[in-house]
């Protein structure tokens, strides 16, 4: 238990997991209903496949590329950032999601404003994801309006972004 009433081993195993299991982390966190999306782990990746398949009840579909550093000072480059939207064509998804720990290079985060223009490209630090977790588990956050984030949304996504939504 912690300040928000709840157990959160969803949000620490966000931060010490890497890998496929970092892959499962988030879609466990997703499985606690915070936000009004649902998110599968596309197992066969064998093809260069996305990481994960978030789908919304009004029936869109963005894909999910995961990716940690183990060391906490290097930084996503925008090749790895961008790969998401190669892996996807078979799913033929309305946006796309690079969620990276700890966070994403200044080239990385260029790129994403510049490919959010004509795309609904997004990137999301594992920071700004687990305190949307955080915000909705406090009741400072709907479900919808953090499904409305993580679909609409463009670019590098902030913690501004997230404050604009959240209940005083």
């Amino acid at each position: 238990m912690d300040t928000v009433g709840t157990k959160v081993d969803e949000v620490e195993a966000l931060y010490s997991s890497g890998g496929v299991k970092l892959e499962w982390a988030i879609r466990e966190l997703f499985d606690t209903g915070f936000a009004d999306c649902s998110v599968v782990r596309v197992s066969d990746q064998k093809k260069g496949e996305p990481d994960l398949l978030m789908t919304f009840p009004n029936g869109k579909k963005i894909t999910v590329q995961v990716t940690a550093s183990e060391n906490p000072t290097k930084y996503i480059d925008s090749k790895k950032a961008g790969e998401v939207i190669a892996q996807s064509a078979r799913f033929h998804p309305d946006g796309y999601i690079c969620m990276g720990r700890p966070d994403f290079q200044s080239l990385a985060i260029e790129q994403a404003d510049h490919l959010g223009v004509e795309k609904n490209f997004k990137l999301i630090p594992i920071f700004v994801l687990a305190e949307l977790f955080v915000r909705s588990r406090e009741g400072k956050l709907s479900h919808k309006n953090c499904a409305k984030l993580l679909l609409s949304s463009r670019g590098y996504i902030t913690m501004s972004e997230v404050d604009k939504i959240t209940k005083p």
